[in-house]
């Protein structure tokens, strides 16, 4: 993984139907994994844990992503594409897992991504959704804040797995 670097997403990692690589990046990407916790108490230890159950893991992924193609903000921003223009449409009832992708964090090096998989982050089911606040004023780039709904494996062999750390 390295120490310091800026990142590329690779959607649809490793996929024959092609890859999508989403960058340039404006700003941190962030990938934050966080095990929710139960707490097991007793009256005569007050407010103490005396143990603890694990109830899940929320993984979260935010790209801020910016200078954009028609085919990366038809991704991005959840639309239709035609020739000149991306729909901006509602979404309501649609469930993410199934139309989720497998997904890399890439680091970068002289603005190239790397070609070691051992350095990548890898999501098996990652799905994007909007989070997009654009900026119009004489001082700030306009940044499509992207996040990506992460999900544990349901497929046989991975069942309950996110991914890895390299490859």
């Amino acid at each position: 993984m390295g120490d310091i670097s800026a990142a590329a997403i690779i959607f649809r990692y490793g996929e024959s139907a092609g890859e999508i690589t989403l960058t340039p990046v404006r700003g941190t990407v962030s990938v934050k994994i966080t095990d929710g916790l139960a707490k097991v108490e007793e009256e005569g230890m007050g407010d103490a844990m005396v143990d603890a159950v694990l109830t899940g893991t929320q993984i979260e992924l935010d790209v801020p992503l910016t200078r954009l193609d028609l085919d990366q903000i038809e991704l991005v921003a959840l639309g239709v594409k035609d020739s000149a223009t991306v729909k901006i449409l509602n979404q309501a009832g649609c469930a993410l897992y199934e139309r989720s992708h497998a997904l890399a964090v890439v680091p970068l090096c002289n603005n190239v991504p790397s070609t070691d998989p051992s350095t990548y982050i890898v999501f098996y089911h990652a799905h994007p959704y909007r989070a997009i606040d654009l900026a119009y004023n004489r001082s700030d780039q306009r940044i499509f804040l992207t996040k990506f709904a992460i999900f544990p494996s349901q497929e046989s062999g991975q069942v309950g797995d996110f991914g890895s750390f390299g490859q």
